[in-house]
């Protein structure tokens, strides 16, 4: 049975890779020979540190989420509260009609269509 050699110079003790302690030493030689390990891909990884995956806002890890310094290096992508009122153009109008009714209905869909805010502080609520 013949024993393993180096997969670069030919030596016959093997170290790490499949090459002898001396080629696997020398500089340039090792990169060479990859590991035969396989990289597994476990999801997205933090924005800042690119070592751990992602579990907190702002598409960072639990540690860098957490440090002050970095967090405000990444802003909030969305902000609390913002939808179809935080879109809005304008204020709209106070309407008088009732919840429910065709008119008020009409009037949802035109503030929908000029883009205002849906709703006003002083809209009718009951008759």
């Amino acid at each position: 049975m013949t024993e393993p050699t180096c997969k670069h110079c030919g030596a016959v003790r093997m170290y790490r890779r499949g090459l002898c302690r001396s080629c696997y030493a020398t500089p340039g030689v090792r990169e060479q020979y990859p590991s035969g390990r396989v990289k597994l891909n476990f999801g997205p990884m933090c924005r800042h540190c690119q070592r751990a995956k992602i579990n907190r806002p702002r598409g960072l890890c639990w540690c860098c989420y957490y440090r002050p310094d970095v967090r405000d290096l990444y802003p909030a992508a969305v902000v609390r509260g913002e939808g179809l009122q935080g879109d809005s153009v304008r204020d709209p109008e106070p309407t008088a009609a009732l919840p429910g009714t065709e008119e008020r209905l009409r009037i949802l869909a035109e503030r929908v269509a000029r883009k205002e805010s849906l709703f006003h502080s002083q809209d009718s609520r009951r008759g």
